[in-house]
């Protein structure tokens, strides 16, 4: 049965190899239209980074700098879990002062600097709000009936905390 499909192939190569030379040469003589297509530089994003967006990342930034977790804490949309390690059991955070007590000796330098590093790239932007980095930070906005911006929301903070699923 091998050598039956094996020599059949090996009969085929001919005929294949006449249609690759004529179709070849039919494409050599075919003038082509310029491509009109669409773009990936001419599609315009449905979710862009928005000016208010770039204000309260520097809001948030500035909280860190100044290691203020009242003010990160007050802009987190609660409840939230400890991001801890994977297989470890989270611990759920329902009010503010826990979430600050938790931030109380993260807003380090280190972190600090991941996120001013990270905010010089672009931001990645979905339905679901602002990513900074690798999800540093995540954040989002909520807008009245009139679609006026009320409030941002931290969604996911430092690799320290995040919405629960």
């Amino acid at each position: 049965m091998k050598n039956r499909v094996f020599c059949s192939f090996v009969s085929a190569i001919p005929h294949k190899l006449a249609f690759l030379a004529a179709f070849v040469l039919w494409q050599d003589s075919v003038s082509w239209a310029e491509d009109t297509s669409p773009k990936m530089t001419d599609v315009k994003p449905f979710y862009i980074v928005t000016d208010g967006d770039r204000r309260f990342l520097a809001e948030v930034i500035s909280a860190v700098e100044r290691q203020d977790a009242d003010w990160i804490a007050a802009h987190a949309k609660l409840p939230m879990v400890e991001a801890g390690k994977s297989g470890s059991k989270r611990k759920m955070i329902k009010t503010k002062k826990q979430l600050k007590s938790l931030l109380a000796g993260e807003l380090t330098p280190a972190l600090l600097k991941e996120m001013q590093l990270a905010a010089k790239e672009p931001l990645f932007v979905n339905y679901q709000g602002v990513m900074l980095g690798n999800g540093i930070l995540w954040f989002s906005q909520t807008y009245d009936s009139d679609a006026k911006l009320t409030t941002n929301w931290i969604l996911s903070f430092g690799n320290i905390v995040c919405q629960p699923r």
